[in-house]
């Protein structure tokens, strides 16, 4: 019903008849950087020679015609000295009020002419594509992709770099509609300088077997596509940058990279060496590294994290190369990432264990110290070639090697609180252990795509693997007190694993027209995959001082092999108003389990039903409406089926239950999106539900120690259900957008809690819930000089029920508070604070004022270069606070993080396109709109390293001759 109000009165108001309308703009010089202010703006009909108004640049830039009928103008800017621009502008209904592209004004000798402008709309649409122009929003200078994605309405950044737009997650980031460092969203927004970009791209991407066959399967990815500058295609590109700093030790941040692009030819370089936190790849480059050190995050529901983002401060040595091309008819892409990376982390936790009865509640503190060292090399490569115009191949080969050594130590105490608030220690443990393992990851697929001479009629043969591999060995030893028995417990044991595991997967799909607008598709797959895994433990022998005494209680060796059959057949409807989908597969599954260690089998038939619809109607341009529905099936692991316990924690074990069924997940998405031109509003709502039958719960179980053991069993009463509603309209004065989104969410979560500490065990089942409201509120500046802006602010309430030990129910409150602020001179000097206030209140009370901040000022008389002096955690008030509540406990947990250090940075942006560079900044063209066919031009921008080249030109649609 919500929807359906919001919808009628949008689009009521976009059917307005407007009589009046009005002209904006603004005008720049951009080869010396004088003022404007004065410049005379002529406004003439368009079959007329007479002025109809007349105005005067104001100081800050800008001018505006108001109160004009509905008709076409030219809009003529003249100003001693400089060639004279026009632009038109033609008023109607559906865009009354008309921005105009930037002036950008050239000083010259002999202007006997005025250039002519053409011009696009801020936001267009063509489809399912919104389009939206990069120069029609202004951003600080040396400002980044992520930077201008902040500015433009639909968009959220957090504080990780995480991007959300339209009210989805964005996993996706492409440049000119090619794949960018293997689409790492945030390689692309975080260092891509705002001023090569011509548009942003959103649209909801299709497999690459839907977008070649046109059957529509349903499954659909976000994606942002950020088309570069055409006068961007040639030449060099890279920032360099190296500073030292200190705070309680020395840091340093030196990196930087280079790029080179020809049209279709792109070579890039990049490497980092630092010990802040900052890494320019992913979480799988590092084999578990950390994020960015940009301040904090806020969890919702269950869980928690507040403060900085990064546990522990890791060191990082990391380079890269990427190499695309287009060869013929083939785009080849290759890239090759090296890491190495050493962390330190320092941690402390609080958990309460919960049960049936209170007084059989535990507490448990842990205090851990973790040096952890991962090095990885990982190669990608992605060939798409188009064999003719009905032939398509495409390869896509990754690999990951992966070396890792880990040195743990852990102190845990177990105890239970007495009626006069005294301790009553239960259990005392220390664990020292190290681990080294080697291995990799790797992915492949190969895709082979023929469309017949009948339109609709495709066929395709798919081919994929996955595998892995790791060999490891570990030392473990643990002194455990067993203090209400008065028994010491030692343990020193020796751990050799060797796992692999791979999986070969083909699958062929027909479709076929059967009416106008109307398709049937057909799908095989077969699937085989098989893993091994055999772990021999050692206990230590006193009498030889080695590790003799093998412990066949620990030591276990099985094979998994796991067959399946599926067919699929499908429908599809797209009349270019209503798109639907419908289809059902059935797969035949089975899978066996040998146990040699155990002499312990398991043979299982799965039979896998897979459900799907998909219903998309387009009820205007800016307006559609979509539902999608899958259902899933999911078998039990390995581990979870086979009923061997694992003691190697004595505080907390596991054991798997052979009695497993499959769960069964009903998962509904219903989205709304509306977009009103007129008056550059927009609307997004979203609401996502999942049932699952059959859910594989855990099954928790006290010991007498004050530890648990963790098993597994089927049960129903699990669902989750959220829902968004994203509202946001532009403000005049300031020149500024105000977003506005509602989140709610719930969820349900079964268990079992067996309490043991007595004679007779109780048994109880145990639901707990989660129900989340939370609200974000967003400001941001959209002006053209001086000052930048972004604010947000984003509360969130919690209330956590259980069924069992209902005297744990808890409601707790959080907030995240951002101010992001920038002043910046035409002389080159700017100021930048960022302010992220993080606050919780419940289970536990915890606030984190995380204040940032520099000054900077450029060199050199391109401004090419920057000196920065920037100081973190200036309050010196940073943490890492996580918390976690689950069914059976709450835990509150602290790491190490990155505290207040100040440093001085060198900067220097190389930045070479041809020779007509300069001059295409300003050369007019029209955007058509549709997805370009080119490459990206360049490679990856690094990691951390900022944006564009200080006093580069915004570009954008204007001409000066």
């Amino acid at each position: 019903m919500l929807i359906i109000l919001m919808s009628s009165y949008f689009y009521g108001d976009a059917q307005d008849s407007t009589k009046l309308g009005s002209i904006t703009g603004q005008v720049e010089d951009t080869s010396y950087h004088v003022s404007m202010s004065g410049a005379k703006i002529t406004l003439t009909k368009y079959n007329d020679s007479l002025p109809f108004q007349t105005t005067y640049l104001k100081t800050d830039g800008t001018f505006s015609f108001e109160k004009l009928p509905l008709d076409s103008f030219w809009v003529r800017v003249t100003f001693p000295g400089y060639s004279g621009m026009k632009q038109k502008a033609t008023l109607s209904s559906d865009m009354p009020n008309y921005p105009l592209s930037t002036f950008y004004m050239a000083m010259t000798t002999n202007s006997l002419e005025d250039v002519v402008v053409v011009s696009t709309p801020p936001i267009s649409f063509k489809g399912d594509t919104t389009d939206l122009r990069a120069d029609a929003f202004h951003t600080k200078p040396n400002a980044t992709a992520e930077d201008l994605l902040k500015k433009m309405p639909g968009f959220e950044i957090d504080a990780s770099g995480n991007i959300q737009a339209q009210g989805e997650s964005v996993t996706r980031v492409l440049v000119n509609g090619k794949r960018f460092f293997d689409g790492d969203p945030k390689m692309a927004t975080q260092n891509l300088p705002k001023d090569i970009i011509e548009k942003i791209q959103v649209y909801d991407a299709q497999s690459d077997q839907s977008a070649f066959s046109g059957f529509d399967d349903g499954n659909r990815t976000k994606t942002i596509n950020i088309v570069i500058k055409k006068d961007k295609n040639v030449g060099y590109f890279g920032k360099q940058t190296a500073g030292v700093g200190r705070g309680n030790q020395n840091f340093y941040n030196v990196g930087g990279n280079i790029n080179r692009f020809n049209n279709d030819q792109k070579i890039s370089v990049l490497g980092q060496i630092n010990n802040v936190n900052s890494q320019m790849f992913t979480m799988q480059d590092l084999g578990g590294g950390n994020g960015r050190n940009a301040g904090g995050g806020r969890g919702a529901g269950s869980s928690g994290t507040f403060g900085g983002s990064s546990a522990g401060i890791t060191k990082t040595i990391a380079g890269g190369l990427r190499y695309a091309d287009k060869w013929g008819n083939t785009d080849v892409d290759g890239s090759y990432f090296y890491t190495n990376s050493r962390t330190n982390n320092d941690g402390h936790s609080e958990r309460q264990n919960l049960y049936s009865d209170t007084a059989n509640n535990t507490n448990q503190y842990d205090t851990t110290a973790t040096l952890s060292t991962n090095i990885n090399h990982r190669v990608q490569f992605n060939i798409d070639s188009k064999l003719d115009s009905n032939n398509s191949l495409l390869i896509r080969p990754n690999m990951s090697f992966i070396t890792s050594d880990n040195k743990n130590g852990q102190i845990t105490d177990i105890f239970k609180n007495n009626s006069d608030g005294s301790r009553n220690y239960l259990t005392k443990s220390n664990i020292n252990s190290y681990s080294h393992n080697t291995g990799f990851n790797g992915t492949g697929s190969a895709l082979y795509m023929h469309r017949f001479h009948k339109a609709g009629r495709t066929i395709s043969f798919e081919a994929d693997w996955t595998g892995s591999q790791n060999n490891g060995y570990s030392y473990n030893t643990n002194i455990i007190d067993y203090l209400s028995t008065n028994i010491t417990d030692s343990i020193n044991r020796y751990y050799k694993t060797i796992s692999n595991s791979n999986t070969l997967g083909g699958t062929v799909t027909y479709t076929e027209p059967i009416a106008k607008n109307q398709q049937l598709s057909l799908t095989y797959n077969h699937s085989y995959s098989k893993s091994v895994a055999d772990q021999t433990v050692y206990n230590y022998n006193n009498a030889t001082s080695a590790y003799t005494e093998l412990d066949s209680s620990l030591t276990n060796s099985f094979n998994n092999n796991y067959n399946s059959d599926r067919v699929e057949l499908g429908y599809h409807y797209n009349n270019k108003v209503i798109n639907f989908s419908a289809g059902n597969g059935v797969q035949f599954g089975n899978f066996n389990s040998i146990n040699s260690s155990k002499g312990y089998e398991i043979h299982r038939n799965y039979t896998n039903l897979y459900p799907t619809a998909s219903f998309r109607w387009n009820i205007a341009q800016a307006q559609r409406l979509n539902f999608d529905y899958n259902g899933r099936t999911a078998q039990p692991s390995a581990t979870q089926l086979q009923p061997v316990l694992d003691n190697s924690n004595e505080l907390a074990q596991t054991i798997g239950n052979p009695d497993l069924k499959q769960s069964f997940t009903h998962t509904f998405r219903l989205r709304y999106f509306f977009f009103d031109r007129k008056n550059n509003k927009h609307l997004f709502t979203m609401l996502n539900y999942s049932l699952t039958n059959n859910y594989i719960a855990n099954v928790t179980t006290q010991l007498s120690s004050g530890g648990q053991r963790t098993s597994y069993q089927n049960m129903n009463g699990y669902y989750s259900i959220n829902g968004n509603f994203d509202y946001g309209f532009p403000i005049l004065k300031p020149q500024s957008n105000l977003s506005l989104r509602t989140a709610i969410s719930a969820s349900s979560t079964p268990s079992l809690i067996i309490d043991s500490s007595s004679s007779v065990a109780n048994i109880a089942t145990n639901s707990t819930k989660n129900y989340t409201f939370g609200e974000r509120i967003g400001w941001t500046t959209n002006l053209a000089s001086t000052f930048d802006v972004n604010i947000s602010t984003e509360p969130s309430y919690t209330i956590a029920k259980y069924s069992v030990n209902k005297s744990s129910n808890n409601n707790y409150y959080s907030q995240q508070n951002i101010v992001e602020a920038t002043w910046y001179t035409e002389s080159g000097w700017q100021v930048n604070t960022t302010f992220n206030y993080t606050f919780y209140t419940g289970l536990y009370n915890t606030s984190v004022p995380l204040l940032n901040a520099y000054v900077s000022k450029s060199l050199f008389k391109n401004k090419a270069g920057e000196i920065r002096f920037s100081v973190y955690d200036l309050l010196n008030q940073n943490k890492a606070v996580t918390n976690t509540r689950t069914g059976n406990y709450a835990q509150t947990s602290t790491n190490t993080v990155l505290k207040r250090y100040a440093m001085i940075s060198f900067v220097y942006n190389l930045k070479n396109f041809g020779k007509n560079g300069n001059k295409g900044q300003r050369r007019g063209f029209r955007d058509r709109g549709d997805m370009p066919d080119g490459p990206p031009p360049g490679g990856g921008m690094g990691g951390g390293f900022g944006g564009p080249p200080p006093g580069g030109g915004m570009g954008g649609p204007s001409a000066a001759m």
